[in-house]
């Protein structure tokens, strides 16, 4: 009883599979969601106006593309690391988009309280899990 309170149930590997496949199936589905409803055109817009980037249009179909790639190697377990990095640097954008979208100007102070708040937080941590950790023993 007491090993199991200090050490767990010593399913490392199980948990890592676990994480991985959770956060793969996510990203597939919020990827295609995205692409089946792609109409943000409040993101469009920042992106062209804030951000000064080109192509919004494109980026608006590229970015849940990337999401849903990236979901679905970590399910295979195929790069699941490489895809992991992908998907960190898409989520830190989310975050900062998301961050852009609801703190006003000169309330920057609040992006910490923020961060605890926002599921891109949990999802960056599982993907730096992954990234770190590996994938798990369960790989194609």
């Amino acid at each position: 009883m007491i090993d199991f309170a200090m050490n767990g149930a010593g399913m490392i590997d199980a948990a890592l599979v676990l994480n991985r496949t959770w956060l793969g199936v996510f990203m597939v589905l919020a990827g295609l969601h995205k692409l089946v409803h792609a109409r943000n055109d409040r993101f469009a817009d920042l992106l062209r106006t804030r951000w000064h980037l080109p192509y919004p249009s494109v980026l608006r179909v590229l970015i849940p593309c990337a999401e849903a790639t990236g979901g679905t190697a970590l399910v295979l377990g195929f790069l699941a690391p490489l895809a992991a990095i992908g998907l960190s640097i898409i989520l830190v954008g989310a975050f900062v988009v998301e961050s852009e979208l609801h703190i006003k100007p000169g309330q920057w102070h609040r992006v910490l309280s923020s961060a605890m708040s926002q599921p891109e937080t949990l999802l960056l941590v599982m993907c730096t899990i992954v990234w770190v950790a590996g994938p798990g023993s369960a790989v194609l």
